[in-house]
């Protein structure tokens, strides 16, 4: 009987096959995973900052981020009074009894770089989904969105859907 110290081609090209035929049924599985991660966290990052912002409202008497101490229109500042303390009239104030609300801007995980911390402000209840920046805000509605689209199609109906993600009513109203 003669000892052989391999393998022959038939036998690596088996194990090939065997892990091709493997393969072919893990990836697909894995495949989504990404997009169901950044779909997840741009959820999140939706609801927690509305909440931060109605929280925000209340307590500065029923007024938006969105507008400065005297109730006119700050859309510069946006960002900043939920980041930073204020006093009970929205004025920036380190020593301010209110916020921070949010730790960090957080940035819409379906884009990259710096656009997608910014926020586009504006008067129509939805964002445009231009992707111009990652996040709407509606002076309208004071609603907060992802200005962003995923695979090509607008997020809105993804927080809109369900219990977890249902539209909050308009705060302050």
């Amino acid at each position: 009987m003669q000892m052989r110290d391999g393998f022959t081609l038939v036998e690596i090209l088996i194990v090939i096959v065997l892990l091709g035929i493997l393969a072919t049924l893990v990836v697909p599985k894995f495949a989504g995973a990404a997009d169901e991660a950044k779909e997840s966290q741009v959820l999140t990052d939706t609801q927690t900052t509305r909440s931060m912002i109605q929280l925000y409202t209340v307590h500065h008497n029923g007024r938006a981020p969105h507008l400065d101490e005297n109730g006119n229109p700050a859309h510069a500042q946006f960002c900043d009074r939920l980041l930073q303390k204020t006093d009970q009239n929205g004025k920036l104030n380190p020593a301010g009894a209110f916020g921070p609300y949010l730790r960090t801007w957080p940035a819409n995980s379906y884009m990259e770089g710096e656009k997608a911390k910014e926020v586009k402000i504006g008067v129509a209840k939805y964002p445009p989904g231009d992707q111009s920046t990652g996040w709407y805000y509606s002076t309208t509605t004071e609603l907060f969105w992802p200005n962003s689209k995923q695979n090509g199609k607008e997020l809105i109906p993804l927080i809109k859907l369900g219990a977890a993600t249902a539209e909050l009513p308009a705060f302050g109203g």
